[in-house]
């Protein structure tokens, strides 16, 4: 009997996630992807393989496995097995059955992996077999060679096989993604939720939402230094095997907590015009990172929620590692119509900033975030370090969500307005800002004003001008 260790991961995900506008299609290769370490322990099975599973997160996979089989005949019938499966995707398979320790092995196989990723493309090239000068383009991706699909629920009809299989694989897992995470922690008693289809059901029928009408919110959450974690503390396949498994179980309480006690009792979630359908898209899930989708007006909720869950459990019983679990964090709002693939990088970019600042303080990782508002489809380049000042720490979301209501009933919008068009007035206009407040005994909005100090210093006003509508949404009567 062959006993070995053997890693999978699906790469390449900007061209096979994110390379398409439509949601189904994204949430469809995300989810594909995340099933893969799945799909690879069945087909393990199949060939008579006995698997122990390692880490499974995201597009991941490491197991140790016992087979008749040599490791190579494993490794050439996984690696065409999952190639018959997605076609379209990229996966590296490598194999190590050294009997050297455990750590060195992980690393062995990543750097496999990785030196096996930048041999292959980085696009899977449709076949041509067949494709006439005549047919059309896939109405999604815009790319691909597409072909007439008879059953398909809107008009985009023209679908190529990359799309059909993503899409149609994206709509039927929609609700089975959240009762089966949800599960990984208890039996799940959900209502009989549906979910938005897409980036215009999930805004629209928003005027009631004033300025944040047809907006979103695209949140993405990063752990600080868990796969160094990984690699410092889990010297053993057990002890990263519950690293991993913890991982992905808090994740699930997390979302579990978030469906049952904030989407549940607010209508606000759910689109009424739609079939009653709530308005959350988890587009990226599984490992230490998460990308979620909402309304412009539960963007901050969102992050508030994360952090305030984040902080219940610093040091959870699964993590190895004698510091906290802490995350960084970028959230974009933005129109529903953005290019999805330019906001997720945005967010992402945001998030990298974030774990820069908390670099440059001595490695004194916190959980602590960025956000931009996006009033035009303009696109604002290079996060670069002229973010840093701006960089908040977590608990203050919930700091500027209790101070918001006085300040917006007190201070002037349009010298906000001023101090952000005329920098060169903003001390002077602050002054008077304050000078106003004292003048009309508005306490509480000046204790506010004195309060985000302490953690925005003089961006505070900033952050007061830009987080206006969204900290503390107010419905509007239509």
């Amino acid at each position: 009997m062959n006993s070995f260790l053997l890693r999978v991961e699906g790469v390449n995900l900007a061209n096979y996630v994110y390379d398409t506008q439509d949601l189904s299609t994204i949430r469809g290769g995300g989810l594909q992807l995340l099933d893969a370490a799945k799909k690879v322990q069945d087909f393990l099975s199949q060939m008579g393989c006995s698997t122990r599973s390692i880490i499974e997160a995201a597009s991941i996979g490491l197991f140790h496995v016992e087979s008749a089989r040599s490791p190579e005949e494993v490794h050439r019938s996984l690696a065409a097995r999952l190639a018959d499966w997605l076609p379209h995707a990229t996966f590296t398979v490598d194999i190590d059955s050294t009997h050297a320790d455990f750590p060195i092995r992980r690393a062995a196989l990543t750097a496999r992996n990785r030196w096996r990723q930048m041999q292959a493309p980085t696009v899977v090239y449709p076949p041509l077999k067949g494709v006439r000068e005549q047919d059309k383009v896939c109405e999604i991706d815009m790319v691909r060679p597409g072909k007439q699909v008879q059953n398909a629920p809107d008009r985009k009809k023209i679908q190529s096989e990359s799309v059909r299989s993503r899409r149609e694989f994206g709509r039927a897992q929609k609700q089975s993604f959240y009762l089966a995470e949800m599960s990984r922690v208890g039996p799940p008693d959900p209502p009989d939720y549906q979910y938005t289809l897409d980036f215009e059901d999930l805004c629209e029928n928003s005027d009631e939402w004033g300025n944040l009408r047809d907006k979103m919110a695209v949140l993405y959450l990063d752990g600080n230094r868990f796969g160094e974690f990984a690699r410092e503390y889990c010297r053993t396949e057990d002890s990263q095997r519950d690293f991993s498994q913890g991982l992905r179980n808090e994740q699930a309480r997390i979302l579990r907590k978030l469906i049952e006690t904030l989407i549940t009792p607010d209508p606000t979630w759910r689109n009424a015009h739609a079939e009653n359908r709530v308005r959350l898209e988890t587009l990226l899930w599984g490992g230490d990172e998460i990308l979620w989708v909402v309304p412009a007006w539960k963007g901050w909720e969102l992050l508030r929620f994360f952090f305030e869950e984040c902080s219940t459990r610093p040091t959870p019983p699964w993590s190895p590692s004698p510091d906290a679990m802490t995350y960084s964090a970028g959230l974009v709002f933005c129109h529903s119509k953005a290019p999805i693939h330019t906001i997720r990088k945005l967010a992402k970019d945001l998030a990298e900033k974030v774990k820069h600042r908390n670099k440059n303080e001595g490695n004194a990782y916190q959980n602590r975030f960025l956000y931009q508002v996006l009033e035009s489809f303009d696109h604002i380049g290079a996060v670069d370090d002229s973010y840093l000042p701006l960089v908040l720490p977590g608990p203050s979301s919930q700091e500027i969500s209790n101070k918001m209501p006085a300040l917006r009933e007190q201070v002037s919008r349009k010298k906000l307005h001023r101090m952000m068009k005329e920098p060169s007035v903003a001390t002077e206009v602050a002054s008077e800002i304050k000078k106003e407040l004292r003048s009309a005994r508005a306490t509480e909005a000046l204790a506010g004003i004195e309060e985000l100090e302490n953690v925005a210093s003089d961006r505070v006003w900033h952050h007061i001008a830009e987080l206006w509508d969204y900290a503390v949404p107010e419905r509007i009567d239509i």
